[in-house]
């Protein structure tokens, strides 16, 4: 089985991050504002 590349890991991880952020707002939980301030801040430190 071949190994995927580091561009394939990011890009399934950046499909789930952004699935899951239109999750929380379809659900009413945050907005896609909202959380990318926080992962703006956590990034940040």
């Amino acid at each position: 089985m071949p190994k995927k590349s580091k561009d394939e890991d990011i890009e399934v991880l950046d499909t789930m991050i952004t699935s899951l952020a239109e999750l929380l707002e379809d659900k009413g939980i945050i907005t896609q504002e909202e959380w990318e301030q926080k992962i703006k801040k956590n990034l940040k430190g």
